[in-house]
């Protein structure tokens, strides 16, 4: 499968451009991702918006009736956070249902909770490996 030629560090991935989740009504998935989850809206189209998210984008869409993937259930998404507990307490106050509340797996906390539609999200525990450095003692 491969040619004889010697590749260096230049053409690999770098990274998640767009994850594209099916909604059933995009004005309701734009207020749950926007008005609850505070991510912004990058563009807005008549069957699909795409909103930011780190260095990428999540597509909401709409499915066309002959599309097989629909609204619901497991979508693979697996978002980060600074703070899970922070932000598992901030989505209960606005109403969000978590399947799994924050718990320790295989190492790193993680949690599971539903939008509108039930399309499944899950999130880890990323806390910033850049800690503020304490003040050096005077004198």
């Amino acid at each position: 499968m491969g040619g004889e030629h010697e590749y260096g560090d230049v053409g690999l991935l770098t990274g998640i451009q767009t994850v594209r989740l099916p909604v059933s009504d995009l004005d309701m998935a734009i207020e749950f991702y926007s008005g609850v989850l505070l991510l912004p809206v990058v563009e807005r189209e008549e069957r699909k918006a795409e909103l930011a998210v780190g260095d990428g984008t999540i597509e909401l869409y709409v499915p066309m009736e002959r599309e097989s993937r629909r609204p619901g259930g497991p979508t693979g998404l697996i978002l980060s956070t600074d703070s899970i507990y922070d932000f598992h307490r901030r989505m209960v106050d606005e109403g969000v249902e978590f399947i799994i509340k924050p718990l320790r797996s295989s190492g790193r906390l993680t949690a599971m909770f539903v939008d509108d539609d039930g399309n499944e999200i899950s999130v880890i525990d990323r806390p910033s490996r850049k800690r503020p450095e304490a003040p050096s003692p005077s004198g």
